[in-house]
């Protein structure tokens, strides 16, 4: 049953024919086990056709009756057999796909049960779910994160600070800044507004010698705790570009400490990680370090590799992701900037959604979430959930969609809501129909050209007609291909 279970959960994910499957199984037991055991019982009377043939003494007689004495009854060896057929598919299939299969198992394990929400159907899967989390072991190899190496061990003792070269300039708002500055101090609450600190945009010289130097003006500049933390995750997005470079040639184990990354202006989650701390223990801040997985619109259901920070403000933990809010990969492979705050201060229970620390306790939620809920949750982008959006009834990073499917999500903010798909591996980009746009409620129907793999992705603006940006990213098995309605 374990082997069905996982093969078929395989087939689920990757959009494949669920009747082979079901032939395997049958291969698995009873027919596999019970062709060997008819083949070994074919060559057992043929030995002892062979033997009887030639030799008929009496000691002869004595000694193939001993022989055909078996010890083993026939469902005995039928079950050995089975555990044996098995353990060995098993075997190979675990080999050749740990990863996928843990990754299959939670994601797609309760494939049987689409569509049903019955109490039976919940329990059960809740059961199902239960057990493919005791297969996490399957899923990472040991010190599997780059990341976790490359942390910065800043001496506990303080570090020196020089005192500045001028007394730090008072700020003063300019004639045309929007607003009183005691809007600053609204705006430090998620969601936060996508605008630099009026105080960070244009920083004195002198701050930006060092990292201690920073520091020294932070503090000065920044009595607020919670303001003080926002200018650092603003200096630090704003002016350290992403080191695609680096990523793609694996060639990031050197050059994240913070002196390197602030000298250089670039570097990868880990410097900028890094950076905040560093910044911290100059102000007397507590900042950590922290490494764990993430997903993001473009990467893989399990995630991938990431180092990020918690920071603690007035008494409290928050995170922080800077390299999420600084940018991402433009159309010519490198960095694009593109400043965000959809990662700080980020309430634990949409930050989950997209990081998942190594340890439990850093999700900062009171029932901590398992690696089998990160991989099933949908993979929506901070902003999703800072503009109110949120999905009638369940939502996984993965569904199945015969030919079409059909989506409703609340919008209280009343976005505007673009989606698109298109097919995995490259191919023509396809509209999907949205009605409500700018209303409370979004309903979302897409239809497949074929059988196979979707990307369904998510864009929002504040008004028709203008860019959007992405959100949000559901990928969709479709078993076969749908025609527009009424056709």
């Amino acid at each position: 049953m374990f082997g069905v279970w996982t093969a078929s959960s395989l087939a689920a994910y990757w959009n494949g024919p669920v009747w082979a499957v079901g032939l395997a199984g049958l291969l698995l037991f009873p027919l596999g086990p019970l062709l060997w055991e008819l083949w070994a019982a074919r060559r057992r009377a043929n030995r002892e056709s062979s033997a009887s043939s030639s030799s008929s003494s009496f000691f002869a007689d004595l000694d193939r009756n001993k022989r055909n004495e078996r010890f083993l009854s026939v469902g005995d060896r039928l079950m050995l057999r089975t555990l044996f057929v098995n353990g060995l598919f098993m075997t190979v299939l675990l080999y050749a796909w740990p990863g996928t299969a843990y990754t299959a198992l939670s994601g797609r394990g309760d494939w049987m049960l689409d569509g049903r929400e019955d109490p039976y159907s919940n329990g059960f899967r809740d059961g199902l779910h239960a057990a493919s989390d005791r297969f996490e072991w399957l899923l990472d190899r040991p010190d599997d994160n780059p990341y976790e190496q490359l942390e910065e061990h800043v001496d506990d003792k303080p570090i020196p600070v020089p005192p500045p070269p001028v007394p730090p300039p008072v700020f003063e708002p300019e004639p045309d800044f929007e607003g009183p500055e005691e809007e600053v101090a609204d705006q430090l609450f998620w969601p936060i507004e996508d605008t630099l600190h009026p105080r960070i945009v244009d920083p004195p010289a002198h701050a930006e010698q060092s990292v201690e130097a920073l520091g020294t003006w932070l503090l000065a500049e920044f009595p607020d705790q919670r303001e003080r933390v926002r200018a650092m995750h603003d200096w630090v997005a704003d002016n350290i570009a992403y080191d695609f470079v680096a990523l793609d040639n694996l060639n990031y184990g050197r050059g994240q400490t913070s002196a390197i990354v602030f000298e250089h202006r670039v570097g990868v989650c880990a410097g900028y990680a890094n950076l905040m701390v560093a910044l911290g223990k100059v102000t007397g801040d507590e900042i950590v370090y922290l490494t764990g997985k993430t997903r993001e619109e473009d990467g893989s259901i399990a995630g991938i590799s990431h180092a990020w920070n918690a920071a603690k403000v007035d008494g409290d933990w928050v995170l922080i992701d800077a390299t999420w809010d600084a940018g991402h990969r433009g159309e010519d492979r490198g960095f694009k900037k593109d400043y965000r705050t959809d990662y700080l201060f980020t309430p634990p229970e949409v930050f989950i959604t997209t990081h998942l620390p190594k340890d439990d306790k850093w999700q900062l939620l009171s029932e901590p979430v398992s690696r089998g809920d990160f991989i099933r949750m949908p993979m929506m982008q901070g902003a999703f959930y800072a503009q109110g959006l949120s999905f009638h009834g369940e939502m996984r990073s993965q569904v199945t969609a015969d030919g079409a499917l059909h989506l409703v999500l609340d919008n209280p903010k009343r976005k505007s809501l673009l989606v698109t798909y298109e097919p995995r591996g490259g191919g023509k980009k396809q509209d999907c129909k949205v009605k409500g746009k700018l209303e409370d409620t979004l309903t979302v129907d897409c239809y497949f050209g074929g059988k196979g793999t979707y990307d369904l992705m998510l864009y929002t603006a504040d008004e028709l007609y203008v860019q959007h940006w992405s959100v949000g990213r559901i990928e969709v098995n479709s078993t076969r291909a749908a025609g527009l309605p009424g056709v």
